[in-house]
């Protein structure tokens, strides 16, 4: 099932002052992003929204302009290296991201594109500055979660916690960190894919009137079934002694589990738009889904068995 209303994008109003409001909002994300503590991970997610605001709502021009000026905030708040990170993950992806949009590409694949754009930019960037010993990738990238891992170790030991408390958390970082130092190409493609779709999904709720999106929508989301046997491949290949091995089913299993479980969030989607459910009560189920335990394995195993079950075929009623 898809929506395509029509074949391009409505043109702009004549008179648009929201560009100024996505400058500025550019602008404070940058600013959030330099903070230390539960500011920053936000910021980061919402990175690349204002410019695909502007590239929605006023063309691929103002989308540039407002990537240059947060692009030279970043220079002068944190020199080239801050800037040269911020257009390889976001303002190059999301100018692509408002060219494919635009040109009335299905919005996966458009993802996707950007996606992969803003991977290469940042591979790029890492083996710049690993130099020519390419073994120095995997030390880089183990001292940044190292530099991560102690910043969180340091707002725990000023937390008020009993000793224990603070003992287990500290445990639980140590895991977090190894576990990430392992998964780290995997948690890239992630956490991209994740801060991409996020900033679609609110530039459809800002009404952004020019965007007529193409592709399937989110309750008729499906994952290609070919994926499901690199699934089970990836989960036997974890039983391997090859610690190489096992290191590359676990990426595999990380990237591909993350699909599977957006698929099971679009069949509980289905039923609570089927059910007539409000915003504010889909928003508060979605919470509890993504929150509480074991709720994420269930909605995951829900997107992995619907590739038998079909849990959103229509049933027909018998007497």
């Amino acid at each position: 099932m898809t929506v395509d209303a029509s074949n391009s994008l409505a043109s702009p109003p004549a008179r648009d002052l929201s560009l100024p409001v996505f400058v500025l909002l550019a602008c404070a994300l940058v600013l959030l992003a330099r903070c230390v503590g539960p500011l920053a991970a936000p910021a980061h997610l919402l990175m690349p929204l204002p410019l695909l605001l502007a590239g929605l709502r006023q063309g691929l021009r103002a989308a540039a302009a407002v990537s240059l000026l947060a692009m030279a905030l970043q220079i002068a708040l944190s020199g080239l290296p801050a800037m040269l990170f911020y257009l390889a993950a976001y303002g190059g992806p999301t100018l692509l991201l408002v060219v494919l949009l635009r040109q009335g590409r299905r919005w996966p694949q458009a993802t996707l594109g950007a996606v992969l754009l803003s991977l290469a930019g940042l591979a790029g960037l890492l083996l710049l500055a690993a130099g020519p010993d390419l073994g120095r990738v995997d030390q880089l990238v183990g001292d940044y979660v190292t530099q991560q891992a102690e910043l969180v170790r340091q707002l725990y030991q000023q937390a008020e916690l009993s000793a224990d408390q603070r003992l287990e958390l500290l445990q639980v970082v140590d895991q977090a960190a190894y576990f990430f130092r392992q998964t780290f190409p995997a948690i890239a493609v992630v956490g991209l894919g994740l801060i991409y779709l996020i900033s679609l999904s609110l530039a459809l709720t800002w009404r952004v009137q020019t965007l007529l999106l193409h592709g399937p929508l989110f309750t008729r989301l499906r994952v290609a079934e070919s994926l499901i046997w690199l699934l089970i491949l990836a989960g036997f290949a974890l039983l391997l002694p090859q610690p190489q091995i096992k290191r590359l089913a676990l990426n595999l299993l990380v990237v591909l589990l993350p699909l599977y479980f957006l698929q099971g969030l679009a069949i509980i989607s289905h039923y609570l738009q089927k059910k007539g459910f409000s915003l504010v009560s889909r928003a508060f189920v979605y919470t509890l889904v993504v929150v509480f335990n074991p709720l994420p394995l269930l909605v995951t195993a829900m997107g992995v068995f619907d590739l038998w079950f079909d849990f959103r075929k229509p049933r027909v009623k018998t007497s």
